[in-house]
């Protein structure tokens, strides 16, 4: 969070040290999803250190979260964005497809009112219960918010450098089978793909993962996706957080 700004504020070159341990990180999160999951590519969970830890630390509330590697690969492409370097999306795009080829091996089917999608299992959505004591959780609203953002940064990365077109397309497809943003039974955007918001244990949590598809991602706005925006506000609302919710959907 601490580079969310980092570009919009013409501080790039602060940028580098953070790409640094993305690099490092797929190096370690390439074994750690060798021998934790069983599959290539690279993972990183919620917490990492000065050796490139890249397995789930701490308790199950905590450590369960396999997108931590996919959320920091987003700031990898948005160097490209402000930049336009070519070289530079060079470098990172092994690290970034890598990411992606852990999904593309480790999610699995569910199926729901007769549609099948394709989710993280195990996960969390950090670091809220969804039940009494239970965090452990299959594609909660966070991960695919941030896979639609990594699948569609390594699609236009193909696109650009001329390669992997394969790869793309199989990235593409498992990007439309993502489950989508739903709107619970309050007028909420769901946290989880069952409509447990109401029901979950603390429904005043002070983390608001789910609505990473508003800040820092940009895949709802008002004007773009009104409903989903709307869901926004009455998430915040029944958070306790009126003002902020108000703000941050711009009702």
């Amino acid at each position: 969070m601490n580079y969310w700004h980092a570009e919009t504020t013409n501080l790039a070159e602060c940028v580098e040290p953070l790409v640094g341990l993305v690099e490092d990180l797929s190096v370690t999160g390439a074994a750690m999803a060798r021998a934790h999951y069983g599959v290539g590519g690279w993972v990183t969970h919620h917490n990492t250190d000065l050796w490139r830890s890249a397995g789930p630390v701490d308790g199950a509330l905590w450590g369960m979260w396999p997108t931590g590697g996919a959320w920091l690969c987003t700031h990898l492409w948005e160097r490209y964005l402000f930049s336009q370097d070519r070289e530079f999306l060079e470098r990172v795009y092994p690290v970034m497809r890598e990411a992606a080829r852990f999904f593309l091996e480790a999610m699995v089917e569910i199926q729901q009112e007769g549609r099948s999608y394709l989710v993280t299992r195990p996960s969390i959505s950090p670091e809220n219960s969804h039940h009494a004591s239970v965090f452990i959780v299959a594609g909660p609203a966070m991960n695919n918010q941030i896979l639609r953002d990594l699948f569609g940064a390594v699609i236009a990365a193909s696109r650009i450098l001329e390669t992997d077109t394969d790869f793309a397309h199989t990235v593409a497809a498992a990007r439309s089978r993502l489950v989508p943003d739903q709107i619970g039974a309050s007028g909420q955007l769901q946290e989880w793909v069952e409509d447990w918001d109401l029901a979950a244990p603390e429904r005043h949590h002070r983390h608001v993962s789910h609505l990473y598809a508003l800040y820092p991602s940009a895949q709802i706005t008002r004007r773009g996706t009104p409903e989903l925006a709307a869901a926004v506000r009455r998430s915040l609302e029944l958070r306790g957080d009126f003002a902020t919710g108000w703000a941050l959907a711009g009702a």
